[in-house]
């Protein structure tokens, strides 16, 4: 029997990303079915920036994840390769899941939890009378896989940044009582800025460029991911700056950016810029600048 997604009633393949709520199957992104999850994406931003993660065949290309394309139309595609526009998911994914500088025990868990997932769309596809039992099952099994995961990233990420913290002694708190607003729509990234910046004794606020407007605290310094800028309209920084206003003055604002500064720097507005994949060394002595202005 074929599942169809409880969203878009779209049929679910073994190799579509989903999620599941008290049994009913649904696609992470029904426009993206097969879309890397929001785990996989962190795995990517934290282990796999300095390499190349897939390879396109029909340019004959190898790509880091910062060199791949998304569809800036809003459509279908993600991870593509920036001449031919092929989606490159699946390649991504393979590369995550053999990748070396994932620590052992993360990469299995992350297996896990897409074997675990692709269990569960077979069993809802069984025709028998203890198929409901088995559903559950499978259920319970995927959200016990995720679990173990997110663990398993939290503490490798916590622990990476405490001891890179611990080597550089008084850094440890060298952000202590710096309040800084994130705004970056990748939930990987929000989650890597944010922990480099608590770890260094910042009190962090970070949310997606929709919601960054809604921060209830006046922030210290921005740091504001220039593509996420741009997608939410050309008066959104404009806006944001108006809203964190001290001493008469808007706070100073880093732009991270993709490909050079050239574009960024005609923008009176920003008082640092940082490349992506974003250094954390980097990142704490610019806003440690930042908020001394």
């Amino acid at each position: 029997m074929q599942v169809q997604c409880s969203e878009c009633s779209q049929p679910i393949a073994l190799s579509d990303t989903i999620e599941s709520d008290n049994g009913r199957l649904s696609h992470v992104d029904c426009q993206r079915p097969r879309v890397l999850t929001p785990a996989e994406r962190a795995l990517v931003f934290v282990y796999c920036t300095g390499h190349v993660v897939a390879r396109c065949p029909a340019c004959d290309i190898s790509l880091r994840s910062t060199e791949l394309g998304a569809d800036i139309l809003g459509g279908s595609c993600a991870n593509m390769c920036p001449r031919c526009r092929r989606d490159l998911t699946e390649a991504v994914r393979a590369h995550l899941f053999r990748c070396a500088m994932l620590p052992s025990e993360t990469r299995l868990r992350a297996k896990a939890v897409r074997e675990a997932a692709q269990h569960l769309v077979k069993e809802s596809q069984q025709l028998r009378d203890t198929s409901d039992v088995l559903i559950r099952e499978a259920e319970a099994a995927l959200f016990k896989s995720q679990r173990a995961l997110r663990e398993a990233l939290s503490r490798r990420t916590t622990s990476s940044l405490r001891t890179r913290a611990a080597i550089h002694g008084e850094r440890a708190a060298i952000l202590h009582g710096i309040h800084v607003l994130v705004i970056h729509d990748d939930q990987a990234a929000r989650h890597y800025l944010r922990s480099v910046l608590e770890v260094s004794g910042a009190i962090v606020t970070a949310a997606a460029a929709a919601d960054a407007l809604r921060a209830a605290l006046v922030g210290d310094v921005l740091v504001c991911d220039l593509e996420s800028a741009d997608k939410a309209g050309s008066e959104f920084l404009s806006q944001l700056q108006s809203l964190h206003v001290k001493r008469g003055r808007s706070v100073p604002t880093i732009a991270l950016v993709r490909n050079g500064t050239r574009r960024a720097r005609q923008r009176a507005s920003f008082v640092g810029f940082l490349m992506k994949p974003v250094d954390g060394d980097e990142l704490r002595a610019t806003v440690l600048e930042a908020a001394s202005l």
